[in-house]
C-alpha cells in the first residue's frame, strides 16, 4: 500500500482511488477493513517499528525525475555542491524524499529529491532548492542491504503491513529515506536505510 504514503501524481481523489482499486481490487477505505486483503497474500509488518518524535529538519535538495534506479546519480552533484559550501559532511545528514509509487506512476514521471541537512538558499541555475522535513510523530523501519535490494518490500511491510493494523493514518507527503551509512565505506549488504512515515490519528 505504498501509494497511501506517496503522492502518486494524481490531481484528484477519484483518479487515485481508481488506480488503487485497479491494483488492489478494493478501495482505500475498504483496505483498512480487510486484513488480510483477499486479492494479495497477507502483508506482514516489519519485525521492528520505532515510533519517533522528530523535530523539523532544514534541507537543501536536488530533484530527480525518472526511474528510481537512476536517482543515485544526483547525489554526487549534491555532495559536490555541499563541499563547495564548506558543509561538514561528517555531521550533515543525507536524506531522500520519495514522492511516487513505481507500481502506479510511470517511471519517467517518478519524483525523488536528494537532500542534505543544511539551511541554504535556492540556486535555480544549479537546480538547488530548500525545504524542510516537518516535525511530527513518525513510524520508522530500517532496511538492511543495498538500496536496490528489495527496499520496496520494506516499504510495503511498513505501509501495507503495519499501518492498517494501527489507529494511525499517513500524512499526505513524501516518505523520507535517511541514509545511515556512507556507501563509500560500507559494504552493500551492510547498508542501513531508515524509512520514515509521518503519522496522524485516524
Amino acid at each position: 500500500m505504498i501509494e497511501i504514503a506517496l503522492d502518486a501524481g494524481y490531481d484528484s481523489h477519484e483518479g487515485f482511488t481508481r488506480a488503487f482499486r485497479q491494483y488492489f481490487g478494493v478501495s482505500p477505505s475498504e483496505f483498512r477493513g480487510q486484513i488480510p486483503i483477499s486479492t494479495h497474500a497477507s502483508i506482514a509488518p516489519p519485525d521492528q517499528i520505532e515510533i519517533r518524535a522528530i523535530d523539523s529538519i532544514a534541507i537543501t535538495k536536488i530533484r530527480h525525475t525518472g526511474s528510481y534506479d537512476e536517482s543515485g546519480r544526483i547525489f554526487p552533484r549534491l555532495i559536490s555542491w555541499a563541499e563547495s559550501q564548506s558543509i561538514d559532511l561528517t555531521k550533515a545528514r543525507v536524506f531522500g524524499l520519495c514522492f511516487d509509487d513505481p507500481e502506479i506512476t510511470p517511471a519517467e514521471y517518478l519524483r525523488f529529491d536528494a537532500c542534505i541537512e543544511y539551511q541554504g538558499k535556492d540556486n535555480e541555475s544549479m537546480g538547488i532548492s530548500t525545504d524542510y522535513i516537518p516535525a511530527g510523530k513518525y513510524a520508522v523501519a530500517t532496511h538492511i542491504g543495498a538500496y536496490t535490494n528489495n527496499i520496496l518490500d520494506t516499504y510495503l511491510s511498513l505501509i501495507g503491513g503495519w499501518v492498517p493494523r494501527t489507529d494511525y493514518e499517513l500524512c499526505d507527503e513524501p516518505v523520507v529515506e535517511y541514509y545511515l551509512d556512507d556507501p563509500r565505506k560500507t559494504l552493500p549488504e551492510e547498508m542501513r536505510t531508515e524509512l520514515w512515515i509521518r503519522l496522524q490519528p485516524s
